[in-house]
């Protein structure tokens, strides 16, 4: 990615039925614009991914992400291509995919310095409580 830092912590592709995953020394704030990068796949169902500490504050000023978390949903029928995209910082989000595949990001600014998150995830055969509310779509860089 032009003008973006790799990710700091490894691209980790998840294909378990559950699981955790956690920012790189949470709780502890990461360096300016690092990248944390995760793949989940689970082979039948939907995914639940429910953050159990969730540090990404939005700012109070501008109401907009500086640190986020961006969550990527993805058709394996096409290869993994984006089925849509959503950015989340500052309210805990409750995620419930309506695919097999979820692509979830962690994105650090320059100024704002998040703890990030931990979370759960669990394959699931409903997708009823989705709620994914869209915020921003997906800047490349910060």
């Amino acid at each position: 990615m032009d003008g973006c830092e790799d990710s700091i912590c490894g691209t980790n592709l998840l294909t378990t039925s559950q699981g955790n995953i956690s920012t790189l020394n949470f709780p502890w704030s990461l360096p300016p614009y690092s990248r944390c990068l995760w793949t989940i796949t689970v082979t039948t169902g939907f995914i639940e991914l429910v953050f159990t500490n969730f540090s990404v504050p939005r700012v109070a000023e501008t109401d907009q992400c500086v640190d986020a978390v961006l969550v990527t949903m993805l058709s394996q029928r096409q290869e993994n291509k984006e089925f849509g995209i959503w950015e989340y910082c500052g309210d805990i989000p409750l995620i419930v995919s309506s695919t097999s595949a979820l692509s979830i990001e962690f994105r650090t600014g320059i100024d704002l310095n998040s703890m990030g998150f931990t979370a759960q995830y669990v394959s699931t055969g409903m997708n009823d409580k989705q709620k994914l509310n869209p915020i921003v779509i997906m800047r490349t860089c910060f």
